[in-house]
């Protein structure tokens, strides 16, 4: 084959987008909420607050007209262009911009006359240039390429052939021309005297006496695709079809505010900027049907413009610059009408309704895309919602704070049916709690297997199953150790698997529980997610430990070390196109499945994650774990809780988005001074720094556009400048040099600048032979002369160095003895470090072996320490190191007791001389001391603060007093402790020989 399928994969991607004009269009079915909105103010780089115009040229560049000048914007940075850094530019208030049918820019000012931008350059054109007047209000070009002027004074001109005109017939129109149009019929103008249609053959005629306003408040004029003339002006909009004019009252209950300008997309809706109202959205479905839709109310919008990529930009006053784009994920929050912000669980219905549990806000229900409430009678309002099941009878199940919710909607159908606020009938709600025989109230977990039984799980109470209107309870005594059940699921050869918040994973076979944990291969015990493929591997997301396979017997893991976006695994789902998709904390990510299996089995040591987060769509990144934390529905859409409301995301429109501008090389410095980007042949490169500026004009997710650049004659391998958008030389040689830069985004196609840039060196003077000549002979002479001065001051400097020798020595002792404290000391928190800790250790253990003894070890280790740097940060870990350090150090100040920082998170702490009768009483009030501390842990799941867990360990007249066994001893003893709860102190005792 000539090109290998990834290639083409990648060619029919470029081609369909390029193809395919309206492929990044605003969806029309999208809430204004729901699109990706940035803004821009003096803060990031613009000049001034206040856009009054804006304009896009066919190289890609933003511009925008301000109060403070000219701006050009690439989607990173502003250049500014005024009066002090561009003379051509006479007057830094910028009324209007205009981009020709050539791609020159026109800047009309208010005093400054008329400014072109053509080829690099700037040109200013005044009334000495034939300008009826320096204050100009609007520009315009004509079908036949002739440019229009207005003027706030003196009427309006057209301007051809580098020439000024002034037309007879267009003497009365007025002297303050605000705004043109044109349609077949001829070029419109708006003046202070009303509306006029000119028609070079037939003459000039006026319109407006039966408008019904005040013929000086017309501001906008647009002429639809269909046709129609929209008028702005100071009291709404007029339309001018067929001949009459209908009025803001008439088109679709418009109020009668001030419309600056008026603006159809390329899916034909209409955008309306007014002047306190915001931004107004008409959206058309067909004739008859126009919705109305508002954003930014209070704020006054002056321009409006969709660029190429079909972003819509917003030019404010005061409020800067906006832009307006589709989202890859749809966000959906209290804007859409949920009762609440947090969600934790997801459930599409038999009958296809989207059910959405919050915290504190019930359960929504989705309908035309906006999120209702569920009617009081569900018993669910208000209530923190953690989960949602519908069994195979129709009955819905809510697992809540206050226990299990049961409700038959009694339409006697599969799903909710139709919704109404008045219970019916038939409808049953049952509540179940602890005293019906859960095992405790908050439900974590709901789950129907095959034979109809439905599984509850909870939160510190166990896991409980709803048998032919009968509770039975499967706790510790059941074999079930850990308690909180996140997840339960039964796999295809009918295993029940439950996953739990720190004993890892169960499965239950004929009532009795095997359990899967860290101690035999799960990556961490707090198990969120559980999906079994096609293959029957049962997929495993835990919290902090990435994602586990398992699969013929084996457990294999794939972390954040491997390419997976994050260790916390919320929720698994397979999509049609062989993608998992998978909630966390810091976003949502896909890999490919393929990709998945073949690290997991070995074949590839890397995979890679594409994430999804703000930029994307989301109002906030961290999503929330649990039961129904996410969903594939019937249509194809996948569906995520967060913190923020919940997020649909269609995998089949997740389409590459490819690179489309060529990067444009935008400067040349030459040791800091820009040469510009002509006659850079011979330059005189005194101290050899160069600088290349570039830039790539893409507007949609421009923080991800990487950069490389090479001389093509000069280097063989491009430099990858990530980010950077500018290269820089230094040293280089006389001669030729042909500089290139290429541009990408995620989609990993590379193109290359439209122009590459050619500039040469000419040799310096230190590169000629009579000057290398002269540098030798004057290296020669310095030689001998530094070697005739050096043999004077040797002898000096034997005497000083003899001096400095005593010194040194002195200065040295004093520094080996504090070497040596070093050396046994933490330098985190003060204590003994490792090292000392396995010096006393061996002189002990050996000590008591000649005098068959006692010995005894203290293992400490502060419970669930991970948790508590993910929640609070490793500064606040540290400071918690040196705490629990300085509480053990003033616990254990008995002679023959020897506190050591043991590594991590652990501490030792070796006893020589101590009542080892008493120890496990001893070893417990120091796990009380750190109680009674009262330090904060957030991520604990032992105690709303730090605790610590201690395993002792005693040998007495044993034959092995070897470091190795009382260290295993502890170590036995200190997992008994974290076994049994945590928060508390086990002793084991080893003796006889």
């Amino acid at each position: 084959m000539l090109f290998s399928r990834p290639f083409q994969i990648i060619f029919f991607l470029v081609i369909a987008f390029l193809l395919s004009p309206n492929l990044l269009a605003l969806n029309p079915d999208d809430a204004l909420t729901q699109y990706y909105q940035k803004n821009w103010q003096n803060t990031d780089g613009l000049p001034q607050n206040t856009i009054t115009s804006l304009a896009q040229t066919p190289d890609g560049y933003l511009w925008m007209g301000t109060l403070e000048g000219l701006v050009r914007f690439d989607g990173i940075q502003f250049t500014h262009f005024n009066t002090r850094t561009t003379p051509q530019i006479k007057h830094n208030m910028v009324a209007r911009l205009l981009v020709d049918r050539n791609g020159v820019l026109w800047i009309a000012t208010s005093g400054g006359g008329l400014t072109r931008f053509k080829d690099g350059e700037f040109k200013n054109y005044s009334t000495t240039d034939g300008l009826p007047l320096d204050q100009i209000l609007t520009l315009f070009e004509d079908n036949k390429g002739s440019l229009w002027i207005g003027t706030d004074g003196a009427g309006l001109a057209q301007f051809n052939s580098e020439e000024f005109h002034r037309q007879p017939l267009l003497q009365s129109v007025g002297t303050n021309i605000r705004v043109f149009a044109e349609n077949e019929q001829g070029l419109w103008i708006a003046s202070e005297k009303g509306l006029f249609q000119l028609d070079l053959n037939n003459g000039l005629h006026q319109h407006g006496k039966n408008l019904g306003f005040e013929v000086n408040t017309i501001r906008s004029l647009f002429f639809a695709d269909d046709g129609v003339l929209w008028v702005g002006t100071d009291a709404g909009i007029y339309q001018l079809a067929d001949g009459n004019f209908l009025s803001s009252q008439q088109l679709a209950g418009l109020t009668n505010e001030t419309v600056l300008d008026i603006r159809q997309d390329s899916q034909l809706n209409y955008w309306i900027a007014t002047e306190s109202g915001g931004l107004i959205r008409l959206k058309k479905y067909d004739s008859s049907d126009v919705r109305i839709s508002r954003m930014f109310n209070g704020f006054a919008i002056y321009a409006l413009l969709e660029d190429a990529e079909k972003n819509l930009w917003l030019g404010s006053h005061l409020f800067g610059l906006t832009q307006l784009s589709n989202h890859k994920i749809k966000p959906y929050g209290p804007q859409e009408g949920l009762t609440g912000r947090s969600s934790r669980s997801i459930y599409e219905t038999k009958d296809g309704t989207l059910l959405v549990g919050l915290e504190g806000g019930g359960v929504n229900y989705l309908v035309n895309g906006e999120f209702k409430p569920l009617p009081d009678w569900y018993g669910v309002s208000g209530k923190k919602i953690y989960t949602i099941m519908e069994d195979s009878k129709g009955v819905l199940w809510f697992g809540s704070e206050s226990g299990a919710i049961k409700v038959n909607p009694g339409t006697g159908k599969q799903g909710v049916g139709e919704i109404t606020n008045e219970r019916p009938s038939t409808a049953r709600v049952e509540k179940l709690t602890t005293t019906d025989g859960l095992l405790n109230n908050i439900i974590l977990s709901i789950f129907e297997s095959r034979n109809g039984d439905i599984w509850l799980g909870s939160f510190s109470g166990g896991l409980n199953r709803w048998r032919n209107q009968e509770l039975t309870s499967y706790d510790h005594a059941s074999g079930l150790t850990h308690n909180t059940v996140n997840i339960i699921f039964e796999d295809s050869r009918s295993h029940l698997w439950v996953g739990t918040r720190g004993g890892g994973l169960y499965r239950l076979d004929n009532g009795s529980f095997t359990q899967y944990s860290t101690k035999n291969g799960l990556s961490d015990d707090l198990v969120f997610s559980l999906y079994e493929d096609e293959s029957a591997a049962l997929w495993i997301g835990t919290y902090g430990g990435g994602l586990n396979r398992f699969k013929n017997g084996e457990i294999s893991v794939i972390r954040e070390a491997q390419g997976l976006f994050n260790d916390v695994v919320h929720r698994i789902i397979e999509d049609d196109f062989g993608y998992f998709w998978m909630s966390s904390n810091k976003g949502i990510f896909k890999v490919d499945k393929k990709e998945l299996n073949a690290v997991a089995d070995g074949d590839k040591e890397n995979l890679v994650s594409q994430s999804y987060g703000v930029y994307d769509g989301m109002r906030n990144v961290e999503c929330n774990g649990g039961a129904s934390s996410g969903l594939l529905t019937t249509k194809g859409t996948i569906w995520f809780p967060t913190v923020s409301g919940v997020v649909e995301i269609n995998p089949s429109k997740q389409e590459i988005s490819v690179l489309k501008q060529a990067p444009i090389i935008e400067s040349f410095s030459l040791d800091g001074e820009n040469t510009g980007l002509s006659n850079l042949s011979e330059l005189n490169a005194s101290s050899g720094s160069i600088e290349v500026a570039y830039t790539a004009t893409a507007f949609a997710r421009a923080e991800e556009i990487k950069f490389r650049y090479k001389l093509v004659n000069r280097e063989d391998k491009w430099t990858y400048a990530g980010a950077r958008r500018t290269a820089y030389y230094s040293v280089l040689p006389s001669g030729e040099y042909h500089f290139k830069v290429m541009a990408t985004n995620k989609a990993g196609v590379w193109i290359g600048s439209a122009t590459d840039l050619f500039f040469s060196i000419a040799p310096q003077y230190y590169e000629s032979w009579w000057f290398r000549l002269l540098m030798l002979s004057l290296f020669l002479s310095t030689a001998y002369l530094f070697h005739f001065l050096r043999l004077i001051r040797v002898n000096k400097r034997n005497q000083v160095l003899e001096n400095t020798i005593q010194k040194r020595t002195a200065e040295l002792k004093e520094a080996n003895r504090l070497l040596a404290k070093m050396v046994k000391e933490d330098g985190l928190t003060g204590i003994l470090n490792r090292r000392a800790f396995n010096d006393i250790l061996e002189i002990e253990c050996r000590r008591v072996q000649r005098s068959q003894g006692t010995v005894g070890l203290m293992l400490v280790d502060i419970d669930y320490f991970k948790q508590y740097n993910d929640s609070l940060g490793h500064p606040e870990g540290d400071r918690c190191l040196m705490e629990i350090a300085n509480i053990l150090a003033k616990s254990c100040n008995r002679a023959g007791e020897f506190v050591t920082r043991y590594g991590g998170d652990e501490f030792a702490i070796v006893l020589t001389d101590s009542y080892f009768d008493k120890v496990e009483t001893y070893a417990n009030g120091i796990c009380k001391t750190v109680f009674e501390a009262n330090l904060a842990h957030p991520g604990s799941l032992t105690a709303d603060r730090v605790t610590i867990s201690i395993g002792v360990g005693i040998l007495a007249a044993s034959a092995d007093y070897s470091s190795e066994t009382l260290i295993a001893l502890s170590d036995d003893a200190l997992y008994q402790a974290k076994d049994n709860g945590r928060n508390r102190a086990v002793c084991l005792r080893k003796s006889g020989k």
